[in-house]
């Protein structure tokens, strides 16, 4: 998938959702190649009467074998707008034309009652949105040139008639869509809903064996399971995402068995944040900085050793650690070439259950937000909002903790949510700041 920039143009890469930007001749050539179907000589005539420059043909066709070996074979253009208004405008370089990314959390009614939710899910709030002002966001979107939807909740299956009258609409529409659930709400009938209306990647939230049971409730963990399998049956895409913590740290490798024994390759483990009711039960979950080390140490050991067969991602927080005890990881610009220290708020929002519009989930779950669609358009907050504005800004900037940190371009300052979490304050140091404790470990 395609799309305009300033600068030039990004792909976003459907399998992996990684996004590739390009200089402006550079992804012009992609549009002469893919979408014109020119020839070589043609292209090459184009370009240089684009850019005053001359391309050899050589050079043109080199070019395309390596786009097409390392991204795709066919590409598509996703977005309404006319892409020349785009092509230009002055970039800001602190953030996209339009959202790359759209997490919805769409409902906060759920089927369970975990007891870390950052959202306190649990009914429906008042108000949330109804299915014709959905497809009238889908549209302001699509406009924008947005790639992706991920529909969350709550449990997004606990209003199924909605999210698939949304998701039917978002496909027509060229989105792709994934989905996060707690799985148990699956069946056949489901699954084939799910995969006709356009969702075949799914999210499914796992926190081990005894662990499971104790944080989402006796009896889940079948539940879970089985719809797990009937995921796998029907060829849905499936990533373990985990928020590890100190209940269920010891269960890691019951977790990483368990995909593996199940057929699911990817697993995403995620930090616990003390919001909704995990601020409730901190002293079940909150690992001390000392704790935190450790478990960085070995998810990075099983991040190597189960490559490629299982692939295990977690929060860039632990970058950090990574970096320090094995600096020659910093020399993988693919991996740790972080220019922005959150994509948040810069290539991904989040819209929540009425309307407002976050940078990503934490932070709409902390009650923080820069507008509301029922009232502004998504583009007069992308561009205007203040809020954004200020989460745009990077945290070395505003302390002196970061600025001064060598590895501040691997770790971006950490997450911002768990800043305001703890300390009301969005640009203050990440309170589990691993350096402090992995170096204060070494001089022991």
């Amino acid at each position: 998938m395609i799309r305009r920039e300033p600068f030039g143009g990004i792909i976003f890469h459907e399998p992996t959702h990684k996004i590739y930007t390009m200089d402006k001749p550079s992804f012009r050539l992609i549009e002469l190649s893919f979408i014109s179907a020119k020839t070589v000589f043609q292209i090459q005539n184009d370009l240089i009467n684009e850019f005053g420059e001359h391309y050899e043909v050589k050079e043109i066709e080199d070019f395309l074998n390596q786009i097409k070996e390392s991204y795709a074979t066919s590409v598509r253009v996703q977005r309404g707008k006319k892409d020349n208004e785009i092509w230009n405008e002055k970039w800001d370089q602190q953030y996209f034309s339009a959202p790359i990314n759209c997490y919805w959390t769409f409902t906060n009614l759920c089927n369970l009652r975990c007891t870390h939710c950052a959202w306190g899910s649990d009914k429906a709030l008042p108000n949330e949105l109804d299915t014709e002002q959905c497809k009238r966001i889908i549209d302001e979107m699509f406009e924008l040139g947005v790639c992706e939807i991920s529909f969350s909740g709550g449990e997004p299956l606990s209003r199924k008639k909605q999210l698939l009258e949304m998701a039917q609409y978002a496909t027509e529409r060229g989105f792709h869509l994934g989905m996060a659930t707690n799985a148990t709400l699956i069946d056949g009938t489901t699954a084939d809903e799910l995969l006709h209306a356009g969702i075949n990647e799914v999210q499914v939230s796992f926190e081990g064996l005894e662990a499971h049971e104790s944080i989402r409730g006796r009896g889940v963990w079948n539940k879970t399971i089985s719809g797990i399998r009937v995921l796998k049956q029907k060829g849905f895409d499936i990533t373990f995402a985990v928020a590890i913590n100190k209940t269920n740290f010891r269960e890691l490798d019951i977790i990483i068995n368990t995909a593996r024994a199940e057929g699911v390759r990817y697993i995403r483990f995620v930090r616990f944040v003390p919001i909704g009711r995990g601020k409730q039960n901190m002293s079940l979950f909150e690992f001390t900085p000392e704790e935190e080390i450790k478990l960085a140490k070995i998810l990075w050991q099983k991040r190597w050793e189960l490559f490629p067969e299982t692939v295990i991602t977690f929060n860039k927080h632990y970058v950090s650690i990574g970096v320090a005890a094995n600096p020659e990881l910093g020399a993988i610009p693919e991996t740790f070439g972080w220019n922005w220290d959150c994509p948040s708020g810069r290539s991904r929002i989040c819209i929540m259950p009425q309307g407002k519009v976050a940078p990503c989930p934490l932070i709409g779950s902390l009650g923080l937000d820069g507008g509301d669609l029922t009232k502004t358009s998504l583009l007069e907050i992308w561009n205007n909002s203040e809020f954004f504005a200020h989460i745009r800004t990077n945290k070395r900037n505003h302390n002196e903790k970061c600025e001064l940190c060598d590895l501040w371009d691997k770790c971006g300052g950490g997450c911002k949510a768990a800043s305001y979490a703890y300390y009301g304050n969005l640009m203050l140091p990440d309170p589990l700041c691993l350096l402090d404790a992995y170096h204060n470990n070494l001089r022991r």
